[in-house]
């Protein structure tokens, strides 16, 4: 019987084998299932719920007429909306303006590489003739790589003294 460690190391060497031969294409969020948002829908209580309900971390904001994407919305932007104050908030208000696009025939290895000179943790994919086809996490390409997705619950990385006791 083998050991799983062996086991995860086949795995782990299988995907990093692929990462150069894989596309963009093959392991992006298709259009279809796309969540997008509005600049001008309201963020309340509903909208909200119909985001984290989608699984998505970031979201395509359109605009008004819903005929270019003028930005994207993160979750980490969200976490601080007061509801009950938020009579007046529309999505524009929370709307980073900075897209970067990705093309679907990229290979992984291209999309990694533009992850690490961008910082981003999202891109736009597009087709050869800039057809909005999909989307492309920072997480979908780290979780293709390892073959699983990295999971850790501890949150207190912005404090020192919970990161120094940290076991």
């Amino acid at each position: 019987m083998e050991k799983f460690g062996e086991k995860f190391r086949k795995i782990y060497l299988a995907s990093a084998l692929s990462f150069r031969d894989r596309t963009v294409g093959s392991i992006m969020l298709p259009k279809e299932k796309i969540v997008f948002v509005n600049e001008q829908d309201f963020m309340g209580p509903l909208m909200l719920d119909q985001l984290y309900q989608s699984g998505q971390t970031h979201f395509p904001v359109t605009s008004k007429d819903k005929k270019q994407l003028v930005g994207v919305i993160h979750t980490s932007a969200l976490n601080s909306l007061d509801i009950k104050s938020s009579e007046n908030d529309r999505a524009k208000k929370y709307v980073d303006s900075t897209i970067y696009y990705l093309r679907d025939d990229y290979t992984l290895e291209q999309a990694m590489a533009a992850f690490l000179r961008t910082n981003s943790f999202i891109y736009i994919v597009i087709d050869q003739t800039g057809k909005i086809v999909g989307l492309l996490t920072y997480q979908m390409i780290v979780t293709n790589l390892l073959g699983y997705e990295p999971k850790d619950d501890f949150d207190g990385d912005t404090s020192i003294l919970a990161v120094m006791k940290r076991e």
